[in-house]
């Protein structure tokens, strides 16, 4: 069988998909010189492409899709205005889902907070790289800074040691 179309494009003034899920958090598009633009870049690409996926799964599809993009919503919106009807909306949404649909959403939201986190953590080695590459001083808790630490006070301890050595009597 042929394989299914892919989903509508989004109106320009909502976006639709899970990429909508990381400008949430993101604050819609920023100044590229942002320290975590790049981060924000990377969730929005990561919930894109699983958006893309989920449209196109078995067993998952357009009505999956619809459902993340309903409960994102008015996730979002209850997080904005912090009114109990906005809560309501969203747990009337939820109660209103099969349990196959609910399972379905709930994967789909799980798979893109794997990407955020993977996205996080691959930023996170990027920034000390370029710290690194700068010639910045690591940070004081990180295990570079540690091991410096106490490489310098065994280096340091040593030191006295044979200093204290040097000056008593051969035995």
């Amino acid at each position: 069988p042929p394989p299914p179309p892919p989903p509508p494009p989004p109106p320009p003034a909502a976006p639709l998909g899970l990429r909508a899920l990381s400008a949430a958090t993101s604050g819609g598009d920023s100044d590229k010189t942002l320290p975590h633009q790049e981060l924000r870049d990377d969730v929005r690409m990561l919930g894109s492409a699983l958006g893309e996926v989920i449209s196109q799964a078995d067993g998952y599809g357009p009505t999956t899709f619809d459902s993340v993009e309903k409960m994102r919503a008015l996730a979002q919106q209850w997080r904005k205005d912090e009114q109990s009807e906005s809560l309501e909306s969203l747990v009337n949404a939820a109660q209103a889902m099969s349990s196959e649909e609910m399972f379905h959403v709930s994967r789909a939201f799980t798979h893109f907070l794997a990407l955020a986190n993977a996205a996080e953590l691959h930023h996170r080695v990027r920034r000390l790289r370029q710290k690194e590459v700068l010639g910045a001083e690591p940070h004081p808790n990180s295990v570079q800074a540690v091991v410096r630490s106490l490489v310098s006070a065994h280096e340091a301890e040593a030191s006295d040691t044979r200093a204290g050595q040097c000056g008593r009597p051969a035995a």
